[in-house]
């Protein structure tokens, strides 16, 4: 009886082990895996803003305002703006931060008492005509060939707060794709100090909107200019680039 066990024992354990075996065949399939990498080419977006003056040399700092007009003690500060090579071709503009007390007005079509002024267009440069002979002006029609009204009309945005002061913030849009490698004319070509601008015990006085009224002002005499670029790629004008823009 001894023996009989473990006979039983012997062929439950083969048994176990076929089971086992039987098991295993049913997961041995055929498989394989294959992957592919695809790859893209990120594209960028880069620009460069210049100042120059009407000769297209580089715009010099902290030149002095006197009170003047578009066509005397006019300070000539041409903003333009290049696509760098390689860059996605870009709907561009340009923003002004200007002091909002010197900038009294928000419409841009009743800007007379502003204390602080700005000329887009080179038909307003300081001398300029049709057929000047002013070198000023003649060195800017020649520097700058191309249309001026590829820039919109400038535009009252908003007002901004930066260290402590607040700036009117200006935009003016270029309404055509600007290419890599191209450069746009001038966003704007002058600044002056309004005429009517006086001094009084030291302190400047500058209008509040008319010639009724005027205030003392000890702020800053200073404009930021800023320009911006979105790619032109899926976007249908430059309006909708600024909105696009804004909206990241």
């Amino acid at each position: 009886r001894k023996n009989m066990k473990k006979k039983i024992m012997t062929i439950s354990l083969c048994v176990a082990l076929v089971a086992v075996a039987i098991v295993g065949g049913t997961l041995a399939y055929f498989t394989d895996t294959d992957a592919k990498t695809n790859t893209f080419t990120v594209g960028n977006v880069a620009i460069t803003l210049s100042e120059t003056d009407n000769q297209g040399e580089k715009f010099v700092q902290n030149q002095k305002l006197l009170p003047g007009s578009q066509s005397k003690n006019a300070i000539a500060k041409n903003a333009i703006v290049t696509v760098n090579k390689g860059s996605e071709d870009s709907w561009v503009w340009v923003e002004l931060l200007i002091p909002a007390k010197l900038y009294g007005s928000k419409d841009e079509k009743a800007e007379s008492y502003n204390a602080l002024h700005y000329n887009q267009f080179k038909n307003y440069l300081q001398g300029y005509t049709e057929d000047s002979t002013n070198p000023n002006a003649v060195a800017c029609a020649q520097t700058y060939k191309t249309s001026d009204h590829q820039w919109s009309l400038m535009k009252y945005i908003d007002t901004v707060e930066i260290d402590g002061n607040e700036y009117a913030r200006l935009r003016t849009t270029h309404k055509d794709i600007v290419k890599a490698e191209e450069t746009t004319s001038p966003a704007f070509s002058q600044f002056y100090m309004d005429s009517h601008v006086y001094t009084e015990n030291g302190k400047y006085m500058i209008p509040t909107g008319t010639l009724e009224k005027f205030e003392e002002y000890d702020g800053p005499w200073e404009v930021i200019v800023n320009a911006y670029a979105i790619q032109a790629a899926g976007i249908d004008d430059v309006d909708t680039a600024v909105a696009t823009y804004n909206a990241k």
